[in-house]
């Protein structure tokens, strides 16, 4: 059953899928194609083979066609098993969506992105690594005006940098709760629980 910070890590690209660019752009410096719409795509990506794979959230961007995707994957731990179906994951979406993909592992526990972040060997002399947002990726948001530009970076940025110092992460925590103003309600809710 997935966790509350699993859930809330997914529900920050889930709830504005936009972020996925800002993530990849700014965090990652991914060169994302210019485009007019950010949009959820189903998040199961199958074979003919009777597997499903089930990505935790899949975003599109359009320009009158699916110019890029991104799928991202919450990972608060070492799977093994993920570093066979991660690979998949990217192979079958850019198949499904015809349009370059990547796979983006978000994590708050900077052990975990470390693992996360090794190549994968393929075969052949192939490899393959997914991009990974860990803790150290991850700014500390303590503007107030900024956690209100970008209200999801800051509630990751308390997820990601909210331990440790005490001072340093009351602050960040206070700036991300004082930018929910305008997020949904059920956002709001998730949100403060995450904080």
């Amino acid at each position: 059953m997935p966790s509350l910070l699993h859930e809330g890590l997914i529900a920050l690209v889930r709830d504005k899928p936009e972020f996925a660019a800002g993530l990849l752009r700014e965090l990652l410096h991914v060169d994302v194609p210019e485009f007019t719409e950010a949009r959820l795509a189903e998040a199961s990506l199958n074979e003919l083979v009777p597997t499903e794979y089930h990505a935790d959230a899949v975003v599109l961007f359009v320009d009158g066609r699916a110019v890029f995707g991104s799928i991202f994957e919450a990972q608060l731990q070492e799977d093994p098993r993920k570093r066979f179906t991660w690979p998949v994951y990217t192979v079958n979406a850019r198949a499904r969506f015809e349009c370059p993909f990547v796979l983006v592992v978000v994590t708050p526990d900077a052990a975990t992105a470390q693992w996360a972040s090794q190549i994968i060997e393929i075969g052949g002399g192939t490899s393959w690594a997914p991009l990974v947002v860990g803790p150290d990726g991850v700014p500390i948001i303590t503007d107030v005006e900024r956690a209100r530009r970008e209200p999801e970076l800051a509630v990751l940025s308390v997820m990601a940098q909210g331990s440790g110092d005490t001072q340093t992460a009351v602050s960040i925590a206070l700036a991300a709760a004082k930018a929910l103003d305008g997020v949904s309600e059920e956002q709001r809710v998730l949100y403060l629980a995450l904080i």
